[in-house]
């Protein structure tokens, strides 16, 4: 799965456990199977945060940040995860306080605006290099002179590399039955 539908759908699903939440705590005559209802779904919505958001902060962004901002951008991602469990911890019971169960609206309209966010805005980085997810960000003649970078250093990488690989096969590998200081039967020769 990649990190967008990670996000998408991960919004979406604590989307409807939000939405299921505020529905069920909002009845005029709750009862013991709503309220046990609602503290299901809570903990749903914990559970589906946890797989679809939780962890995308601290790769997505400094991922998707140029390289001279990746550190500031990594800084980001983490101070705002823990910027927003605070005003959650500290604010949600003064919230609940004044407004009572309706506060948990703006949770449910936040999960759905999120999805419309990596929908349009968040392309897919999983499998891509850094220097590729540059390129996706990049504008005009930066973009084709960044391509050509990425493209000219990866056939110098990958020439040395296909040479290490063809000398190492030729010679045998260390440590591999029949390779290099070993005998037939993969027994140290020493």
């Amino acid at each position: 799965v990649g990190r967008r539908a990670m996000m998408f759908w991960g919004a979406i699903a604590c989307g409807i456990c939000m939405l299921v939440y505020v529905a069920l705590t909002n009845l005029k005559n709750p009862t013991v199977i709503t309220n046990w209802t609602a503290v299901v779904f809570i903990i749903l919505y914990e559970v589906v945060f946890a797989f679809g958001w939780l962890g995308t902060c601290w790769v997505y962004g400094p991922e998707i940040a140029p390289l001279r901002y990746r550190h500031v951008a990594g800084a980001m991602g983490a101070a705002g995860e823990w910027f927003s469990t605070w005003v959650m911890v500290f604010g949600g019971g003064t919230g609940i306080n004044a407004v009572g169960a309706p506060i948990f609206a703006w949770p449910l309209i936040c999960c759905f605006l999120a999805a419309a966010y990596v929908w349009f805005l968040c392309p897919e980085t999983t499998g891509s290099t850094l220097e590729e997810i540059d390129v996706l960000f990049a504008r005009g003649d930066a973009k084709a002179r960044i391509a050509a970078n990425t493209t000219q250093r990866r056939n110098s990488t990958t020439g040395s590399i296909t040479e290490h690989r063809r000398r190492a096969s030729a010679v045998g590998s260390i440590g591999e039955k029949g390779g290099m200081g070993h005998n037939e039967e993969g027994q140290d020769m020493a």
